[in-house]
């Protein structure tokens, strides 16, 4: 995690010296119609196959290819929707050959997810480790070198994909050990699953509204460069959580649900969960809304300098959010996806 935020914290300031505000703005759209159609892509098994202990080689297979072909009617149905999204939701038809184009990641992810959660399930972070920073890097690359030539928001999708490319290449390298799913899809055998993430389906739609509707609603009121210029602090407070959290609860996740019998070794997991998160967080954010002004300059230029107000309000919104992040690894280690999805319509409210 240190490596990958190292990167994305450098991609991020070299491409806001690179690029405009608009740009940005473009992406973060993008970015936010991403977010909902990925929370069908692989019919939320993921966290179902963490839970469920054992597993047949059989639904392996089956749910492999439900995920794979899920995704390639979703990136299609994207494809062919993106004119239809750029023009009437955001008013922006610069948005249509971005979207189109990026959807292609949804299936090039696809490809590889469930190698990446069963190696999760099986505690092999070492081996996830180099394969994302090594992905995250080749990212960086693309995206650095192709705004460089040729400043666009297509410098922000080039990375994308070639990292979604990368990691699905690696991940068949060096976490199948030999295994090939075999050509079948058998609803039947896998309904257990189908059930679990239909729960997931709706709890990850109603947490992406949670995340993403302040991005819907700027996009279609304000020009990009004001989505562009309020999305990049938004973005950095969302990110530190996302750097610290997931070294906690990507182990704990797994290792709750190994444990989900015992009640008193969860309580014991997500109270340090809690503790541990909240120990880095906390003095983060503070010195980030303190020093806004200065962590803007350092990390975006001068020409960003207008969020630096911005940063104040999202470090201390971003500070009590993370502390609500671990409670759906518990949750989803002990199977109770349909509590998860009240709790966040409750947060939506």
């Amino acid at each position: 995690m240190v490596g990958k935020s190292a990167l994305q914290f450098v991609q991020v300031a070299i491409l806001a010296r690179l690029l405009m505000p608009a740009d940005f703005g473009l992406m973060a759209m993008v970015l936010a119609v991403m977010v909902f159609v990925q929370v069908f892509t692989d019919m939320g098994v993921s966290n179902a196959i963490i839970h469920h202990q054992n597993i047949s080689k059989n639904q392996l297979s089956s749910l492999y290819w439900l995920n794979v072909t899920v995704a390639a009617i979703l990136m299609l149905l994207l494809m062919a929707s993106s004119e239809l999204i750029g023009t009437l939701l955001f008013q922006q038809p610069g948005l249509q050959p971005v979207l189109a184009a990026l959807s292609v990641s949804i299936f090039l992810t696809a490809l590889g997810q469930q190698l990446r959660v069963v190696a999760e399930k099986n505690l092999r972070f070492a081996v996830l480790a180099k394969i994302e920073i090594t992905a995250a890097l080749a990212g960086f690359v693309c995206a650095i070198t192709w705004a460089w030539m040729a400043p666009s928001a297509n410098a922000l999708v080039a990375g994308m994909l070639v990292n979604s490319a990368v990691q699905t290449a690696l991940l068949w390298l060096f976490t199948a050990n030999g295994w090939r799913p075999a050509f079948r899809l058998q609803l039947g055998e896998i309904q257990q699953f189908l059930k679990f993430g239909g729960y997931m389906i709706a709890n990850n739609f109603v947490n992406s509204i949670n995340l993403q509707i302040d991005v819907l609603i700027a996009g279609r009121f304000f020009p990009a460069a004001a989505l562009g210029a309020y999305s990049l602090p938004r973005n950095l407070s969302l990110t530190i959580a996302g750097v610290i959290n997931p070294v906690i609860t990507r182990i704990g996740f797994p290792l709750m649900a190994k444990a989900q019998g015992d009640k008193e070794f969860l309580k014991l997991v997500y109270l340090k969960t809690m503790r541990m998160t909240a120990s880095v967080n906390f003095p983060i954010y503070i010195g980030m809304a303190v020093f806004s002004k200065e962590s803007i300059f350092f990390l975006f230029g001068e020409r960003w300098s207008g969020s630096a107000h911005l940063l104040v309000f999202l470090s201390l919104w971003g500070m009590f959010r993370s502390c609500g992040n671990p409670v759906g690894s518990l949750l989803l280690a002990v199977g109770k996806a349909d509590l998860s999805l009240k709790w966040n319509l409750g947060l939506l409210f």
